[in-house]
């Protein structure tokens, strides 16, 4: 893929890959992962391995990135019998033009355009995920490659994303209409947009022989009714939530209602009784949803359904003073007290109910975080006999356990896991509260450090002096 001009504020431009399932998210992450060699122990072999100026010809394979083994003159050096005994080949086509009868360049594999300076980096990707479980990781500016689903279908501007990647058929052509639009935000440029379509399903065969349905669509105008009570009531609350933000940040006040604390509620609850602040919210409201004046006081006082006396007072307020005034409260969720009320984001099915699905059942902690699906995706995920690769802690973890032997803790437990998803976690068992009780001293984290898979070796140590715990992680120092 080109990259970004001399002189351009932009650093690399990246790759969108959208997926139907969750499942596919994290095989895909997992074999992109493993193919490119990004893990910190990796790095560190290869900087090693350089240090040493050792040839790439006799690098050990575990360490080399995959596209490595294409990158001429490399790609003839690890692999000088790919043609059979004997069959040296020269072309030294990375100091000038391909050689177009290269057998390697013929096969696929010569990239040539890793030789040339300045036409690819030469660098492994960096990949991660993005789905509605970490919506709230942000991405950086040096990520390469983001597997995601719907979560980033609409909504998400970037001038950075020059590709989009629809692996195999999408739900819908709007979908794909939206996902690809995603790319080329910045004037003057061609994105690029790539369909992987397989020939083992129906839909993807169906696509692939009516291609002018994804390139050349046509939509018939959908009955839209704006004057829908339900989709006014969820707009019309979050337009309230960005006036109020709009109107603290003019006072030079930061307000955060995402995550509540005390300060915000007594701000939020003086607002929400301003009579000025009312009429000129109630105005605003009128003119951008042109509402008349009965089904303006319907959408925010009605008594069960109104977004002033429903959502806010009964559904956010009353929920929240008891929480926050409370001796030692820090903050709450806003999200967690209007799940009943409004759906996950702006942009969900209004006409199907979402569930929360919690997909690692094995484990136990109070406050892990359960994952909210629409109906559909969850009924497709979590059917009997589907298997799932969806990544996180799961029950597939081994680890390290210390017992205490002495002293009125004698009997309680730490333990230091690591899944196959490549996570870690610390957690302390102890016996003297109630029939035992586990805390978390390390939530679940991710780390580069381990091996992921079910299969692959890791070797851990844990030591503790005194209060101090410090993690080992194949030799290397984590924690």
């Amino acid at each position: 893929m080109p990259q970004p001009p001399a002189g351009s504020t932009i650093k690399r431009y990246r790759a969108f890959g959208f997926v139907q399932s969750l499942d596919v998210v994290g095989r895909w992450l997992y074999q992109m992962r493993d193919a490119e060699k990004v893990q910190d122990y990796f790095v560190r072999d290869r900087e090693r391995l350089r240090t040493e100026k050792q040839p790439v010809s006799q690098w050990p394979v575990r360490p080399i990135p995959l596209y490595v083994y294409r990158f001429p003159p490399f790609n003839r050096q690890l692999f000088p019998n790919l043609f059979g005994p004997g069959h040296t080949l020269t072309c030294g086509c990375e100091t000038g033009l391909p050689d177009r009868s290269c057998p390697y360049f013929a096969a696929g594999e010569c990239w040539w355009a890793l030789s040339q300076v300045g036409k690819a980096r030469r660098e492994p990707l960096n990949i991660r995920r993005k789905s509605g479980a970490d919506r709230d990781k942000p991405i950086e500016p040096e990520d390469d490659l983001i597997i995601t689903t719907s979560a980033l279908e609409v909504g998400y501007d970037d001038e950075a994303l020059m590709c989009v990647i629809q692996y195999t058929a999408p739900s819908n052509v709007a979908s794909f209409v939206q996902r690809k639009g995603r790319g080329g935000r910045q004037v003057g440029t061609r994105p690029i947009v790539a369909t992987v379509l397989s020939p083992y399903k129906s839909t993807d065969l169906f696509l692939f022989r009516n291609q002018h349905l994804l390139t050349d669509p046509t939509f018939r105008k959908l009955p839209l009714n704006a004057q829908n009570r339900y989709l006014q009531r969820i707009h019309g609350f979050y337009a309230l939530f960005d006036w109020l933000t709009y109107r603290a940040h003019a006072a030079g006040r930061t307000l955060r209602l995402d995550r509540l604390a005390a300060p915000d509620l007594a701000y939020l609850m003086e607002q929400t009784t301003d009579a000025d602040m009312l009429l000129a919210f109630k105005d605003y409201l009128r003119r951008a949803f042109a509402m008349d004046a009965d089904a303006l006081s319907s959408v925010l006082t009605e008594e069960s359904q109104g977004l002033l006396l429903a959502i806010l007072s009964e559904g956010l307020v009353q929920q929240a003073h008891p929480l926050l005034t409370a001796p030692g409260a820090g903050s709450v969720e806003s999200r967690d007290l209007l799940r009943r009320y409004l759906p996950e984001n702006l942009f969900s099915d209004i006409n199907l109910p979402e569930v929360r699905v919690d997909y690692r059942p094995q484990d136990r902690r109070d406050n892990k975080r359960l994952s909210t699906e629409s109906i559909s995706l969850a009924l497709s995920e979590t059917i009997p006999g589907n298997v799932t690769f969806r990544g996180g802690p799961t029950g597939n973890a081994a680890g390290l356990v210390i017992r205490e032997q002495s002293g009125a803790d004698a009997g309680s437990l730490y333990v230091f896991q690591i899944d196959a998803q490549g996570e870690y976690a610390l957690r302390r068992f102890d016996k003297n509260v109630g029939d035992g009780e586990w805390t978390n001293i390390i939530e679940w984290t991710y780390t580069s450090a381990i091996n992921p898979g079910l299969d692959s070796t890791n070797r851990l140590r844990l030591t503790a002096i005194g209060p101090v715990f410090t993690l080992y992680i194949l030799s290397l120092i984590h924690i």
